[in-house]
């Protein structure tokens, strides 16, 4: 079972946890609970990957005055010190802070977004809003 369990794990990206891995074994044919598939995946350092839900820290409904774009897209000086700007290109990870990936066309970013939505996210993600089931297979249900 252990090896069905990291196959299942591998395919979904490490975004598995009991409950979903619980409906991938079922469906592969094995008779498994919730309960076993989660201590064989504790016992075995199988955790899925978390996500942190975005926190919003923008107030957008405040009576100040917004900020002027003093640079407007200036950012040329005459010497140091003179116009600062920041970088949001990173976000935060369970292993720490990860710079976004640079991508040398839009083409080759398009097609990797397309990957993943259509080699994973529509075919074999289980969602729990659609009965555990991927949206494709939701589709082929609905008359």
């Amino acid at each position: 079972m252990l090896v069905h369990i990291r196959e299942h794990y591998a395919l979904s990206n490490g975004s598995y946890g009991r409950p979903r891995m619980t409906m991938e074994l079922r469906e592969a044919g094995l008779d498994v609970g919730e309960r076993r598939v989660g201590r064989l995946m504790k016992d075995n350092g199988i955790r899925p990957v978390r996500t942190r839900r975005h926190k919003v820290t923008t107030d957008s409904y405040h009576q100040s005055d917004i900020v002027a774009n003093l640079l407007d897209g200036d950012f040329l000086a005459e010497g140091p010190n003179q116009k600062w700007a920041g970088d949001i290109r990173y976000i935060w990870t369970g292993e720490g802070w990860l710079w976004r990936q640079n991508w040398p066309t839009r083409r080759q970013a398009t097609a990797a977004i397309f990957q993943h939505i259509n080699g994973f996210y529509n075919p074999r993600r289980r969602h729990s809003y659609l009965g555990g089931i991927s949206p494709l297979a939701f589709e082929a249900r609905v008359p």
